[in-house]
């Protein structure tokens, strides 16, 4: 059993390492970037962005994350896709679902999962006439293509979510101050109309 295990961790070993690297790099990052802290100063958009989240968001945006940095590490390190990586991409709109982005963005991202892979396979595919047939400079343009679109169009799908995900949130926000405010209009129209009944 253990190895079977190990036999898919091997399958993600560059999305693992890339994440990793990413994750120790953004963490230095934020280290320095918010040494001091100031209401006044541009890093309190950053503290705004990932505090008062609620337990959907993160969900939402750890997968959104995971997805762009596997098609990056995919990309980036010539990762040879197989079964289990076309089942990761099918998996990361169940979880986006399950955090309650909606049945449309599930089926947008379960037919971007499958282009996602074959732009990766063809990927691999020309990758291996290079190495094992012939080295063709027409053949390495389309093969930085072919890599530079999914990178790209994964981008622009992940920032999308993210704005879906973070808008929502803003929503649901100002619909509850408005009931708020509507709860404290009501409550100080009852309170005059009890006032007035008194000293009538």
């Amino acid at each position: 059993m253990w190895n079977n295990w190990a036999g898919y961790v091997l399958y993600f070993k560059d999305f693992i390492v890339v994440t990793a690297l990413v994750g120790t790099a953004f963490t230095i990052w934020f280290a320095v970037l918010t040494r001091r802290f100031s209401w006044k100063k541009r890093n309190r958009a950053i503290y705004g962005a990932l505090l008062n989240r609620s337990d959907r968001e993160l969900v939402c945006v750890s997968a959104i994350l995971m997805q762009w940095l596997f098609v990056f590490s995919a990309a980036v390190c010539g990762t040879e896709v197989e079964l289990p990586h076309l089942m990761f991409l099918l998996l990361i709109p169940l979880i986006k679902l399950g955090a309650g982005m909606g049945m449309g963005i599930w089926f947008r991202d379960f037919l971007n999962g499958g282009l996602l892979f074959g732009t990766l396979l063809v990927a691999n595919i020309l990758s291996g006439y290079l190495k094992e047939t012939r080295f063709n400079i027409f053949v390495v343009v389309i093969l930085v293509l072919l890599k530079v679109f999914a990178v790209f169009y994964e981008t622009y799908f992940g920032m999308k979510d993210m704005f879906v995900c973070f808008s929502r949130r803003s929503g649901e926000e100002k619909r509850e101050e408005a009931q708020e405010d509507g709860l404290e209009f009501e409550k100080e129209g009852a309170g005059s109309a009890a006032g007035d009944g008194t000293e009538a």
